[in-house]
């Protein structure tokens, strides 16, 4: 297929994805055409077919560009660790992390909900995901809260991965599940679950992962 005339590459596919990300605030994925996307992108939808031919390579794409995301916000989550215990407590830290793991998820429900449907459709995660994204995250981790918190590496591991899905099944829950799980009205779901919820998850981080020195 000949590329699109007077098109930057990088751009337009930037553009699609960024389109993908946008449109998943408002429609439910099985129902998310690449006409639409196109549209939302200001593409034509030869251009798109181009870059992406079927919705599948597209969504796989837009879950890569999320992960490569994912890679800043964990740099950042860990590097705070780093930048603050002299100052504090590392139970404390992990306690803030706990919560602020949590805030992060529930901005990204969206690419959240993708994953989840693109590992459903496949069975599991992939072994490119494994190997590029989970395999030097948990690395990543262990080399920073191993000196930290004076646990194995494998605790480390563990923990994290137990208070990562933790995080990310109370990030998708709809206001109806927030309520059941707290024991609260719906309504009181608002003004109530979230600070629930991250000092739950604060807690969680200290004991899965709390100093033993």
């Amino acid at each position: 297929m000949v590329r699109p005339p007077k098109s930057d590459p990088e751009a337009t596919v930037n553009a699609i994805l960024n389109a993908v990300g946008r449109l998943l605030e408002t429609h439910a994925i099985p129902r998310l055409s690449l006409r639409a996307i196109a549209r939302e992108a200001r593409v034509g939808l030869g251009t798109l077919t181009y870059y992406f031919p079927n919705r599948e390579k597209l969504m796989e794409a837009a879950l890569q560009s999320y992960y490569r995301e994912t890679l800043a916000l964990r740099d950042e989550l860990l590097g705070s660790l780093d930048d603050e215990c002299a100052a504090r407590s590392v139970d404390d830290l992990l306690r803030e992390l706990g919560g602020r793991l949590y805030r992060a998820l529930c901005e990204r429900k969206r690419w959240l909900a993708l994953e989840q449907f693109l590992n459903q459709a496949r069975g599991a995660t992939t072994r490119a995901h494994q190997e590029n994204w989970l395999a030097p995250s948990l690395d990543r981790a262990v080399s920073v809260l191993a000196p930290l918190t004076g646990r194995s590496a494998r605790e480390i591991r563990l923990g994290v991965q137990s208070l990562v899905f933790t995080a990310m099944r109370y990030a998708t829950l709809d206001r109806d599940g927030l309520a059941v799980v707290l024991g609260i009205e719906p309504a009181e779901v608002p003004q109530h679950a979230d600070a629930r919820v991250e000092a739950h998850l604060g807690e969680l981080t200290r004991s899965l992962l709390g100093d033993r020195r």
